[in-house]
């Protein structure tokens, strides 16, 4: 059966995105329909027995030597690479089998006749660590990904490193352009569905140091994950249970999607049982290895952290310095002053926290959350001469707001509290919340504005006199991916 025989459609865009990584000039979608496109992938690769090896690793190469089109075969991932290569088709008398093209049969095999072992190995190597580095970062500009390249290979030279992203067509395979508007910024194809979905996560996170090995970084590249991690190799191997190969691909990818886009765990879980539902197969031993590999598969969302890793190095500075906490009462303190100005509320200044009338002063803050466009009029009066990346925290600030929290529980870190829709992380600025209710006290209802700072959540310190509230409905059971260490825009009604 040849390839160019397959398509009947006249115009296929996953056609022609293959298309597009295999010739070397390719065609304006409106020159050519699937018909040339598939008569001009056979002539590109019949034209030079090189043509086919470039686009392959050794572990294709090494599958298509074996192929045979009555065996069965398993390792969905170089079928699928293969398939989208053109170099494998469906044999039309069973679909459960594989076939190279009739019409590149010949120059396949002339290819892996002529296999320079030392040479693709040498280039898997390559391709491998440049593949993981994007795995883990989704989205990259070209200067960090070639150093982050250099830390772990220094044996190639920035251009030559340049031109082989440019040139290799098997690394091409595994990224696209997703802007160039200042610096090139390269995207990881198999996240390009949710990539931008992982850029919007990362703008309040702050990039932190990973400290991946190499073969960690080979393992996310070949894998989609490290398995060599006892949790990550525990549901690993508990997805190979699975009789379905589909089925197993199919929740290995959610998997992955869920970590990179820092999606809930309970998406996943839905998935399983509505899997279960649909297939009768029991699926539900899965659920706990899940929950604790998701921890530790790294995330895009995290510049390739895990979701442990980042908020381990997250707490690691969970104090704030002096001149970090005296920079936050500056700024707020600043804020509440104008804010006052502007109600008329109390003539003593904001400043003067003693003698000012706690009533009025919650009452402040009250209008502040309550008018954000507030924050907008401050930073363009600028009362007290703020730099720009002071301005940038002030702004910050419109993510706050002021609710009945319970307070849960306190860690070494922070103190969990909730309120009716939402669980979070808080940081004092100078004391922590444990500090004032300890657990022994707790649980409690306490009036707090929540803002952000520094990638956390603090709450301001004004804690106004007043009885113990009740627990009205506040959430009191959470899971630990229901906690919420960052602030989002407040959606205002």
């Amino acid at each position: 059966m040849k390839f160019s025989e397959l398509t009947t459609s006249s115009n296929c865009h996953h056609l022609y995105q293959r298309y597009l990584k295999i010739v070397s000039n390719p065609k304006k979608t409106d020159e050519i329909d699937s018909k040339q496109i598939c008569k001009e992938i056979v002539a590109y690769y019949n034209e030079d027995y090189h043509h086919v090896l470039a686009v392959l690793s050794l572990d294709e190469i090494n599958f298509l030597k074996r192929i045979n089109n009555k065996a069965n075969y398993q390792d969905l991932d170089i079928i699928n690479s293969l398939i989208n290569k053109c170099l494998l088709i469906k044999d039309k008398q069973d679909h459960n089998y594989l076939i190279i093209p009739d019409d590149l049969k010949d120059i396949v095999t002339l290819a892996l006749n002529h296999v320079d072992v030392n040479k693709t190995k040498q280039l898997d190597q390559i391709n491998q660590l440049l593949i993981g580095l994007l795995a883990l970062h989704g989205a990259i500009k070209q200067s960090t990904w070639i150093g982050l390249y250099h830390r772990y290979d220094d044996s190639l030279s920035t251009l030559d490193l340049l031109n082989h992203i440019h040139d290799n067509r098997y690394l091409r395979w595994h990224y696209f352009i997703y802007d160039k508007q200042e610096e090139l910024i390269y995207g990881y194809e198999p996240y390009a569905v949710y990539l931008d979905k992982i850029v919007a996560n990362r703008i309040n996170i702050e990039p932190m140091e990973f400290t991946y090995s190499r073969e960690e970084i080979d393992l996310i590249a070949r894998y989609g994950m490290n398995i060599k991690h006892p949790c990550i190799n525990c549901l690993f191997q508990e997805l190979k249970k699975i009789d379905s190969y589909l089925i197993q691909e199919m929740l290995k990818d959610f998997i992955i999607q869920a970590c990179q886009t820092n999606s809930h765990t309970k998406e996943v879980i839905n998935l399983i049982y509505q899997l279960q539902f649909d297939t009768d197969i029991d699926l539900t031993y899965l659920i706990e290895p899940i929950k604790e590999a998701m921890y530790y598969i790294h995330s895009a969302s995290f510049y390739g952290l895990s979701l442990n890793d980042y908020y381990s190095l997250l707490h690691q500075n969970s104090s704030f310095t002096k001149q970090e906490s005296m920079l936050f009462y500056r700024l707020y303190l600043s804020l509440l002053e104008y804010t006052n100005q502007k109600f008329q509320i109390s003539p003593i200044s904001i400043y003067n926290l003693e003698e000012i009338d706690q009533v009025d002063l919650n009452h402040i803050r009250i209008l502040l959350f309550e008018n954000p466009e507030i924050i907008d009029q401050y930073i363009q009066d600028n009362p007290i001469h703020l730099n720009q990346s002071q301005l940038d925290i002030i702004k910050e600030f419109k993510k706050g707001f002021i609710d009945e929290f319970l307070i849960i529980e306190n860690t070494d870190d922070y103190t969990i509290i909730s309120n009716k829709s939402d669980v979070y992380a808080v940081y004092g600025i100078v004391n922590h919340l444990k500090e004032i209710y300890p657990n022994q006290s707790l649980p409690q209802v306490v009036n707090l504005a929540l803002l952000p700072f520094k990638n956390k959540i603090v709450f301001d310190g004004i804690l106004a006199s007043q009885d113990n509230l009740p627990i009205t409905s506040q959430i009191t059971k959470f899971d630990f991916d229901d906690i919420i260490f960052q602030l989002k825009p407040q959606i205002i009604n």
